[in-house]
């Protein structure tokens, strides 16, 4: 399990997101699914000890809208006897691996080689934000029959 560090979630999904599974965070607009991501990667990349995976994560942004800020705001706010150090915050910066997907097709070709980047991270969590929005910018924001 990777917990949330919200004990109200974490207590609904009796521990954490499972590990080896696919969990989809979906919502309106503005709700905090990206920052529920940078969250849970943060997480990820925590030792064991203190209730990460202790590995990396391949975040695949689909709106090239990724903030290293915001990644740092997090870590520091959730954790800041861990996070006291610059070092300590690139720490999970190099364990955070980018990749910018425009397309839906060069989203499937990652998606062929994902085996292959996740070994070669060491990435423990993978990361899509968000799919939806490649199928909107491919296929317009009409209704799901005329896509």
């Amino acid at each position: 399990m990777l917990a949330t560090s919200l004990p109200t979630l974490d207590r609904v999904l009796r521990g954490g997101l499972a590990v080896g599974t696919l969990t989809e965070v979906t919502g309106p607009s503005g709700c905090g699914k990206t920052q529920f991501c940078a969250m849970m990667s943060v997480q990820a990349t925590l030792p064991r000890s203190h209730g990460g995976l202790g590995g990396g994560v391949v975040y695949i942004d689909t709106e090239d809208a990724f903030s290293a800020q915001r990644l740092v705001d997090v870590a520091r706010a959730r954790y800041p006897d861990l996070y006291t150090t610059a070092e300590a915050l690139m720490g999970i910066a190099d364990r955070i691996h980018i990749l910018v997907e425009s397309s839906c097709s060069s989203f499937m070709a990652t998606l062929d080689r994902m085996e292959e980047i996740l070994i070669d991270t060491g990435a423990k969590l993978l990361v899509v934000d968000s799919i939806a929005s490649l199928v909107r910018k491919e296929f317009g924001s009409g209704s799901t029959v005329d896509r």
